[in-house]
Protein backbone atom coordinates (compact mmCIF):
# COMPACT_ATOMS: atom_id res chain seq x y z
CA UNK A 1 0.00 0.00 0.00
CA UNK A 2 1.27 3.15 -0.87
CA UNK A 3 1.81 6.49 1.29
CA UNK A 4 -0.44 9.02 1.74
CA UNK A 5 -0.16 12.35 -0.32
CA UNK A 6 1.34 15.04 1.48
CA UNK A 7 0.09 18.18 2.28
CA UNK A 8 2.13 19.99 -0.70
CA UNK A 9 1.81 17.18 -3.27
CA UNK A 10 -2.21 17.44 -2.51
CA UNK A 11 -2.38 20.68 -3.23
CA UNK A 12 -0.26 20.94 -6.20
CA UNK A 13 -2.17 17.82 -7.46
CA UNK A 14 -5.56 19.81 -6.96
CA UNK A 15 -4.64 23.29 -8.46
CA UNK A 16 -3.11 20.97 -11.74
CA UNK A 17 -6.56 19.66 -12.03
CA UNK A 18 -8.26 22.68 -11.70
CA UNK A 19 -5.39 24.62 -14.64
CA UNK A 20 -5.91 21.07 -16.64
CA UNK A 21 -1.86 21.34 -16.74
CA UNK A 22 1.02 22.92 -16.15
CA UNK A 23 4.49 24.18 -17.79
CA UNK A 24 7.14 26.68 -16.70
CA UNK A 25 4.73 29.11 -19.21
CA UNK A 26 1.32 28.51 -17.15
CA UNK A 27 2.05 31.53 -14.85
CA UNK A 28 1.71 29.33 -12.08
CA UNK A 29 3.67 27.54 -9.59
CA UNK A 30 4.67 26.23 -5.77
CA UNK A 31 7.45 28.06 -4.69
CA UNK A 32 9.36 28.49 -8.26
CA UNK A 33 9.33 26.42 -11.53
CA UNK A 34 12.19 24.19 -10.38
CA UNK A 35 10.17 23.42 -7.01
CA UNK A 36 6.75 22.77 -8.96
CA UNK A 37 8.35 20.54 -11.19
CA UNK A 38 9.96 18.36 -8.17
CA UNK A 39 6.65 18.09 -6.62
CA UNK A 40 5.07 17.09 -9.96
CA UNK A 41 8.14 14.63 -10.67
CA UNK A 42 6.69 12.64 -7.30
CA UNK A 43 2.88 12.30 -8.65
CA UNK A 44 4.01 11.07 -12.31
CA UNK A 45 5.91 8.19 -10.24
CA UNK A 46 2.87 7.68 -8.04
CA UNK A 47 0.65 7.52 -11.57
CA UNK A 48 -0.96 10.33 -11.02
CA UNK A 49 0.35 12.99 -13.01
CA UNK A 50 1.93 12.59 -16.74
CA UNK A 51 4.71 14.38 -18.13
CA UNK A 52 5.09 15.01 -21.96
CA UNK A 53 7.94 16.55 -23.72
CA UNK A 54 6.72 19.59 -25.86
CA UNK A 55 8.93 21.69 -28.28
CA UNK A 56 8.56 25.25 -28.81
CA UNK A 57 8.30 26.66 -32.37
CA UNK A 58 11.76 27.77 -32.20
CA UNK A 59 13.36 24.25 -30.68
CA UNK A 60 12.93 24.44 -27.05
CA UNK A 61 12.12 22.17 -25.34
CA UNK A 62 10.13 22.02 -22.10
CA UNK A 63 8.07 19.43 -19.83
CA UNK A 64 4.04 19.82 -20.04
CA UNK A 65 2.71 17.73 -17.26
CA UNK A 66 -1.21 17.02 -17.22
CA UNK A 67 -3.29 15.02 -14.36
CA UNK A 68 -4.29 11.34 -15.32
CA UNK A 69 -7.69 11.39 -15.28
Amino acid sequence: MSRPLGKTQQAVLEALKRAGGWSELSGWHWGGAGATERVLDTLVRRGLVERRELTSPSGWKYPRYVPIK
